[in-house]
C-alpha cells in the first residue's frame, strides 16, 4: 500500500494535450478486393487542454487554453487547488517535464502551493494514466469519424469530458488503472 493511502493527500495525473479535428483511421472490415473510403477532414487547429485525473474516483478537471505556456500552467494549478479546497490536503500532481510544466512561472507558483509536482521520466508516456484516457477519447471521438466543422469537433470533445466519461466510469477504471500496480 502506498503512503498516500494513509493520509488525506490526493494524487492526480496531469497532462497537456492538443487534440485536433483530424480523422483517425482505426478499424473496420472490408471485403477482399474492395476499397472502403473514409472521408477525411484535416483540420490543423488544435484544442489546447491542460487536465488532471484522479484514479481514486475518475474525477477529471480540465481547461481549454488559447495556448499552453507557463502562465496557462499556473492558471491550471490554481484551478486544481480551487477544485480541491481542503487547505490541509496536499495535492500530488504527476505530469511530464514539458517546458511549460517546468518553467520559472510554475516553479515560483509551486513555492507557495499545496501542490507537489512529481515529474515523470523523459519519454515515458506509458507511466501517465491520462495517456490511456486519450486513447479512450479517440475511440469515442475521432477513430473513423469526421467532423465537418471545428466547432462540432470541439463540442463533441467537451461532451465526452462533461457527460460521456460519467457514463463509462467502469470502462475508465478497468482500462486506465490497468497495469499501474506500481502505485500500490
Amino acid at each position: 500500500m502506498n503512503q498516500v493511502a494513509f493520509t488525506n493527500d490526493l494524487v492526480l495525473f496531469g497532462d497537456s494535450v492538443h487534440p485536433s479535428q483530424q480523422t483517425r483511421p482505426a478499424y473496420g472490415s472490408v471485403k477482399k478486393g474492395k476499397d472502403r473510403l473514409l472521408e477525411v477532414k484535416s483540420g490543423r487547429k488544435p484544442i489546447n487542454l491542460i487536465d488532471a485525473l484522479s484514479l481514486e474516483d475518475m474525477d477529471f478537471v480540465y481547461k481549454d487554453y488559447e495556448t499552453i505556456n507557463g502562465l496557462s500552467a499556473v492558471d491550471f494549478l490554481k484551478k486544481i487547488e480551487a477544485r480541491y479546497p481542503d487547505e490541509d490536503q496536499t495535492i500530488h500532481l504527476i505530469w511530464d517535464g514539458a517546458g511549460y510544466h517546468t518553467c520559472l512561472e510554475v516553479q515560483e507558483y509551486l513555492k507557495t502551493s499545496r501542490i507537489k509536482v512529481h515529474y515523470l521520466p523523459p519519454r515515458s508516456p506509458n507511466l501517465n494514466a491520462t495517456e490511456r484516457l486519450w486513447k479512450i477519447m479517440h475511440e469515442h471521438l475521432s477513430n473513423n469519424r469526421t467532423y465537418e466543422k471545428f466547432k462540432d469537433f470541439k463540442k463533441a470533445l467537451f461532451e465526452f469530458f462533461d457527460s460521456t466519461m460519467g457514463g463509462i466510469k467502469d470502462v475508465l477504471v478497468s482500462r486506465i488503472t490497468h497495469d499501474l500496480l506500481w502505485l500500490h
